[in-house]
Order: C-alpha cells, then sequence, then structure tokens
C-alpha cells in the first residue's frame, strides 16, 4: 500500500467514525480545504513534490 493510499484509508476511517452527518460533511471539507491550502503553499514555495502529491490525492490546484 502506498503512503498515500495509507493516509487515505486512516483519514476515512476516523471521519466515518462521525455519526452526525453534518459533522462528518464538515470535517472531510476541512480536511480537503487545508490539503489544498497546503498545496498551494508548496507550489508557491515551487516545491514540485508536495505539488504533485495534491493531484495524486485528486485535490484541485
Amino acid at each position: 500500500m502506498s503512503r498515500i493510499a495509507a493516509i487515505q484509508k486512516q483519514i476515512d476511517m476516523a471521519l466515518e467514525k462521525q455519526t452526525r452527518p453534518l459533522d462528518r460533511r464538515t470535517a472531510y471539507i476541512h480536511t480537503y480545504g487545508v490539503a489544498q491550502a497546503c498545496a498551494l503553499l508548496a507550489k508557491r514555495r515551487e516545491q514540485e513534490r508536495f505539488w504533485r502529491l495534491s493531484l495524486e490525492l485528486g485535490m484541485p490546484v
């Protein structure tokens, strides 16, 4: 299992524990929003490796 897949699995397991749908949705939005912000900062700093990682996670940049 790749590192990305392992991280995605752990995040999904943690978010699935949320019992209220609104909390779960908010958690997903927050998690991917933070990841997108990190990708934008990495791109701005010209850190191609992290920018490509965000693309592999399927987040728009």
